[in-house]
């Protein structure tokens, strides 16, 4: 538990001394931690604030928390372990068995997979789909053009029919517009 000043008090002495591997762990001290008091979005706000790696002491139950943390850019997750949940003490309950420690692996490793690298661009297994697909779109996008520029000239034929009717003017001059502004 610490305010922001004694995490800035904390990483200036530590910075001071030679530590150039720091690790902040964001951490909620009750045990077991609630999904809705963790607060994971500080950890961002730590990484920006401090420049250094963020992690996760993590005291919820099970392993979402985990997960989530990093992809909100936690490096480091700290999770209790134990053979049984059902010992008695304070923290058997939330710790992770070796079962559930490998899902959280498994997790991490999934998500790590499904976050990529940032760059957004068409994927090797999408480009075999692109083709048929932009070929099919290009298509009925022209099909719908043409449609709408059709209906927007037979309207101004049988509006402009009409030249006595002020009404029937004004709506084939909005109707032209709408026109010209499409062919553009």
């Amino acid at each position: 538990m610490a305010t922001l000043l004694e995490l800035d008090d904390a990483v200036a002495a530590a910075r001071a001394a030679g530590c150039r591997d720091l690790v902040l762990l964001k951490c909620t001290s009750t045990y077991p931690a609630t999904p809705e008091n963790t607060n994971l979005i500080t950890i961002p706000h730590l990484l920006q604030l401090f420049d250094c790696e963020v992690g996760l002491s993590d005291h919820t139950m099970g392993v979402g928390v985990s997960v989530a943390a990093i992809a909100l850019g936690a490096t480091v997750i700290e999770k209790h372990f134990t053979d049984d949940v059902g010992r008695s003490g304070p923290d058997h309950l939330f710790s992770l068995n070796p079962k559930s420690w490998r899902e959280m692996v498994d997790r991490a490793r999934e998500l790590e997979h499904a976050l990529g690298n940032g760059l957004k661009k068409i994927e090797k297994n999408e480009i075999e789909l692109e083709k048929p697909l932009l070929s099919s779109t290009t298509s009925e996008i022209q099909s719908k053009k043409e449609s709408k520029e059709e209906e927007k000239k037979s309207n101004i034929n049988d509006t402009t029919t009409n030249n006595s009717n002020k009404d029937s003017n004004k709506d084939a001059y909005q109707t032209f517009n709408e026109w010209n502004t499409l062919k553009r």
